[in-house]
């Protein structure tokens, strides 16, 4: 797998936070979240600063408010929790 040299939003990343930023792959209720499936909160500052902290304090982190993916068209503020659950090497 080659990786382009022109994403400039990845580029501060290592390889290998490059692919463990997170990709929502699990969602529940799946009905009305389908447009937030495989989005990357690595692509959102306030997000991402929310999952690094979960990752480094081990314990669950709740972002500021934000505007849901699937509800991009809204005014309705909500949040994310997040709790980090790879293992270390």
């Amino acid at each position: 797998m080659s990786e382009s040299k022109t994403n400039s939003r990845y580029d501060k990343f290592t390889r290998a936070e490059k692919y463990t930023i997170g990709i929502i792959l699990l969602i529940e209720p799946i009905t009305g979240n389908e447009n937030a499936f495989g989005f990357d909160i690595g692509s959102n500052p306030a997000r991402l600063a929310a999952a690094h902290k979960a990752r480094d304090s081990g314990t669950v982190v709740i972002t500021e408010p934000i505007v849901l993916t699937q509800d991009s068209d809204s005014t309705q503020k909500a949040f994310l929790m997040i709790l980090h659950s790879a293992k270390k090497n």
